[in-house]
């Protein structure tokens, strides 16, 4: 927790920095921003990924392109980079563009500490999501995970400290859920689980903080699914399982 606490400052310490001593108008080589966001640009792979605000923190609705444009050249947005969100306060909404088919990756800590942000709908295209993504989102209230993940896990930390998440869904492809992924989620209500078979909870402490007695777990509704999932350990503490997912 130390050293998470210690990220944390540290990146809002560079942001504090880059507010005293940037012109916004005068991007680095390699940064451009459109409508308000701050983009690295790879003219080899023509790849954008998305930055922390040059000079200053992004606020209120945003909304991610599909695609940036730089003099002649089209970039396709691929990933949020990291903790290019955290410590964003005052930011209440991410909206991506339907044809976000290029955006594969959330990278470690990028909406860290977003305590305005109260929902948000990740696109399918999206396969990789990095440890504390959602940390101390305290006004997240619910957060639905694209299927066909190719990383196949909730990463360590994801959604820890979101003290106003009140469920969650998770996709069948899902194998592991690493330590502390719902730590301190103290308003989970709710768990849509689609695996057949309960994933492995790595760690401990997954969901620790959270009264697993008064929350419940809908999984597919088969008489084998629900008693794996009554019978495995983190899973079986929940104070009702039920089979709801077809």
């Amino acid at each position: 927790m130390f050293m998470k606490t210690k990220v944390f400052l540290l990146g809002i310490a560079m942001i504090s920095l880059c507010l005293t001593g940037c012109d916004n108008n005068n991007l680095p080589n390699g940064l451009i921003e459109v409508n308000g966001v701050t983009f690295s640009i790879n003219e080899d792979a023509h790849t954008a990924k998305v930055m922390r605000k040059w000079g200053a923190l992004y606020s209120g609705n945003i909304t991610i392109p599909s695609v940036v444009t730089k003099g002649n050249n089209n970039y396709f947005v691929e990933t949020i980079g990291e903790g290019a969100f955290m410590g964003c306060t005052e930011l209440e909404s991410i909206n991506f563009e339907e044809s976000s088919y290029f955006l594969t990756t959330i990278e470690e800590s990028a909406f860290f500490g977003c305590s305005s942000l109260k929902s948000i709908e990740l696109p399918s295209s999206i396969v990789f999501i990095g440890t504390d993504a959602f940390r101390n989102c305290t006004n997240l209230t619910s957060v639905t995970l694209p299927a066909n993940m190719g990383y196949k896990a909730i990463a360590m930390g994801m959604f820890s400290g979101c003290t106003s998440l009140k469920s969650i869904s998770i996709s069948s492809d899902i194998e592991n859920i690493w330590q502390g992924a719902f730590q301190d989620c103290t308003s989970l209500e709710t768990v849509y689980n689609d695996a057949e078979y309960p994933q492995n909870i790595s760690g401990g402490k997954v969901f620790e903080g959270v009264d697993l007695s008064k929350c419940t777990l809908y999984v597919q509704d088969r008489h084998i699914v629900i008693s794996r999932y009554k019978e495995a350990d983190g899973w079986k503490e929940f104070g009702n399982i039920l089979g709801t997912i077809n």
